[in-house]
Formats: C-alpha cells, structure tokens, sequence
C-alpha cells in the first residue's frame, strides 16, 4: 500500500511537470513570430505527442535556441525532459506489472 502511494505521488509529481512544461511552451508557440498554421501545427503536435512533442518543438521547431550559443541549455533541456518521459513510463510500468501480480486474499 505504502508503494503504490509512493508510486502515485512520483507519477503526480512527474504529471505536474509535464503539464507546467506543455503550458509553457504553448505559451511560447502562441508568441512566436510565424503565421497561425506554423502555430496550430505545433500545438497540435505538442497535444498528440505530449512530451516528446514538446522535445520535439525544441529540437526542430523553436528557431532562437539552433545555432546559437546555448546549445548547451538545449540539450539540457531536452534531457532533462527526456528523463521526465522515461521516468513516467517506468513509474507507470511498475504500477502495472505490481498490480498485476498481487495476490487478493479473501477470508
């Protein structure tokens, strides 16, 4: 019991962030100096992908960070969120795979 509410708070936690994170850069897609398809295009992808579209948006999309001199901030950034995703899946996987095994006593 006391794992599966360890569990549910990293995976609230790690929701949380992804949601402040999409937030954030729908924001900055909304005030992006290109025309309106360019920006409901990237907002849709960010929706459907999720996080890896928002990894997406700022590997490909996001046009001030490539070839400037903080690629470095890019890429910690995109591994920082990489590992937001992974940490996600993992959580999500154990709770399944734990659920799925436990044993229901009925007396």
């Amino acid at each position: 019991m006391a794992t599966e509410i360890f569990l549910f708070g990293i995976l609230l936690i790690a929701l949380i962030l992804n949601l402040a994170l999409f937030l954030a850069t729908i924001a900055e897609i909304l005030q992006a100096k290109n025309d309106g398809t360019w920006k409901i295009l990237w907002a849709l992808v960010c929706f459907v992908l999720g996080i890896f579209g928002i990894i997406l948006y700022l590997l490909i999309g996001r046009k001030d960070l490539q070839g400037n001199k903080i690629g470095f901030i890019k890429w910690l950034l995109i591994g920082s969120l990489l590992f937001i995703a992974l940490l996600m899946v993992f959580f999500v996987l154990t709770f399944v795979i734990s659920s799925g095994t436990a044993e229901v006593r009925t007396y």
